[in-house]
């Protein structure tokens, strides 16, 4: 049995979409979802998970800088973070 020839190996490297969009289904639309069902204003975590920046929770678990559990703890804090969540959503809002 011989191996095919591989011409090129391609990978995706946009910061927020490394999996999801690519190889699976994209997980903000489960994020939509969620904040339909429980009255979240619409795109109000994805805006906290943005503005985060590259040393996010999300970003991190997504580069393999943080384990699951680890990921788990932060992203939960984070979340939590009206204060910032709620400027910036308002920022998002009105742009």
């Amino acid at each position: 049995m011989t191996s095919p020839h591989i011409q090129a190996v391609i990978f995706d490297v946009r910061l927020l979409e490394l999996i999801g969009g690519v190889v699976l289904r994209s997980p903000f639309i489960a994020i939509a979802t969620y904040e339909r069902e429980l009255g979240i204003p619409e795109n109000y975590l994805n805006c906290s998970i943005v503005e985060r920046g590259s040393q996010g929770a999300w970003q991190k678990f997504e580069r393999g800088e943080i384990p699951l559990l680890e990921f788990y703890e932060a992203f939960g804090r984070e979340l939590s973070d009206t204060v910032n969540g709620n400027v910036w959503y308002v920022c998002s809002c009105a742009s």
